[in-house]
C-alpha cells in the first residue's frame, strides 16, 4: 500500500488531528508540516499545526506570514489524550520534540535516530528516510503518489525547506531531492526564494558575527567558539555554516550558554568525520546529541566543573588521535 494512503488508514476521522513540529521548527519542519496539512485538507482530514518552543527569528516569522502557515504555538492549545498526532521532522523521545499527551499515531521524518528512542512498533505508521537532505521530499513524494498537484505556495515552502536544510544543495543531498527541486521549482514563487530564503541574516544577528570572528579558534581543519552571552539555535546554525564557508575549516563545533546549560551546534564537510557521532561522543553521558553526518546538535546541562574549553581541547584531542593526517 502506497505511504500516503496507508498513513490514511491509521487515522481516525472522528478525532482531532494535529500535526507536530519539533519544538523550535525551521523552514523544513514548517514545510513538512504545511505541505501536509494542504495534502490532508484535499482528502478531507481536517489537522492543525502546532509545534513546542518558539519562533524567534524574523525570516522564518516572514515565512509564516507569507506563505499563510496556520502554525501554532502548542501552549495555546490544550492536547488532550483521545487527539493524534503526527510527528513530522522529529521523532517522540528526541529532547527537541517535548511530549504534549494524545496518541502518535504516525512519523515522518528524515533523520537518524537513537537506539533509546520508544519502540517504533507502538506507533502504527512510520516513514523514516535518513537519506533524504529534507523531510519536505517526503510529503512531496506523497503528493505525487496520489496524483495530487502541489499548491504554489507549499510548493514554494518545500523548496525553502530543502534548500536551508541542505545549505543549497552542498550536503545530504538524495537523487529524490533533486526530483523535488523538477517538481516545484516551475510553480513555487521564485521571488520569495531568491530574496527571503537567501537573505536570512538580519542586522541583529551581526553582532554575533562579530564577536565570533573575534572569539574563534581555527586549527587543524576545524573551528571553535564559545558564545558566553548564548544564542538561539537556528542562528546558531547559520554561524555555523558560516564557520564552515572558512577555506581551512572541514569542523564546526559551536557552543551557547543558554537555558543554565549549553547549546551546541556542529557541521562537518569530511565523511570520516561524522557529526552526529562526534557530538554524542563529546557531550554524553553528561549530555544529548545527533543529527545527521554532515549537521548535528546537542545540549548539555549545566555541570558545575564543566567549562567550554574543555570540550575545545576534547575536540582537537579526538581530531588529532582518531583521525590523522586528513586533509
Amino acid at each position: 500500500m502506497p505511504s500516503f494512503q496507508k498513513l490514511l488508514t491509521v487515522l481516525d476521522p472522528s478525532k482531532r488531528l494535529f500535526i507536530q513540529t519539533h519544538d523550535f521548527p525551521d523552514h523544513d519542519a514548517l514545510a513538512s508540516a504545511f505541505g501536509l496539512l494542504r495534502l490532508l485538507e484535499k482528502h478531507g482530514v481536517s489537522a492543525r499545526i502546532i509545534y513546542s518552543g518558539s519562533i524567534i527569528r524574523g525570516d522564518l516569522r516572514d515565512f509564516i506570514s507569507i506563505l499563510s502557515i496556520p502554525a501554532e504555538q502548542a501552549d495555546s492549545v490544550k492536547v488532550h489524550e483521545s487527539d493524534q498526532l503526527i510527528i513530522v521532522d522529529g521523532y517522540p523521545g528526541n529532547r527537541n520534540v517535548r511530549t504534549l499527551g494524545g496518541d502518535v499515531r504516525a512519523i515522518i521524518d528524515h533523520h537518524p535516530q537513537e537506539s533509546e528512542n520508544p519502540n517504533p512498533r507502538a506507533v502504527p505508521f512510520i516513514d523514516l528516510h535518513t537519506d533524504y537532505g529534507s523531510c519536505a521530499t517526503i510529503i512531496a513524494g506523497y503528493y505525487q503518489e496520489t496524483g495530487t498537484d502541489i499548491p504554489p505556495q507549499a510548493a514554494t515552502a518545500f523548496l525553502a525547506g530543502l534548500y536551508i536544510d541542505t545549505s543549497f544543495l552542498t550536503r545530504g543531498v538524495n537523487s529524490l531531492d533533486i526530483e523535488l527541486i523538477n517538481l516545484c521549482y516551475p510553480i513555487a514563487d521564485q521571488e520569495y526564494l531568491h530574496i527571503h530564503v537567501r537573505n536570512k541574516i538580519q542586522s541583529s544577528d551581526l553582532p554575533y558575527f562579530r564577536y565570533l570572528l573575534k572569539h574563534l579558534t581555527v586549527a587543524d581543519l576545524c573551528c571553535f567558539c564559545y558564545l558566553p552571552q548564548g544564542c538561539e539555535q537556528n542562528l546558531m546554525g547559520i554561524l555555523a555554516d558560516f564557520c564552515l564557508s572558512i577555506q581551512e575549516v572541514r569542523f564546526v563545533l559551536l557552543i551557547a550558554r543558554n537555558n543554565g546549560g549549553y547549546s551546541i551546534s556542529v557541521r562537518s564537510e569530511k565523511p570520516e568525520w561524522d557529526a552526529a557521532e562526534i557530538v554524542k561522543t563529546l557531550i554524553e553521558p553528561e549530555g544529548f546529541g545527533g543529527g545527521h553526518a554532515h549537521m548535528a546538535g546537542g545540549v548539555l546541562t549545566h555541570q558545575p566543573d564543566f567549562h567550554p574549553n574543555d570540550l575545545k581541547n576534547k575536540l582537537f584531542d579526538l581530531i588529532r588521535r582518531r583521525l590523522p593526517n586528513q586533509q
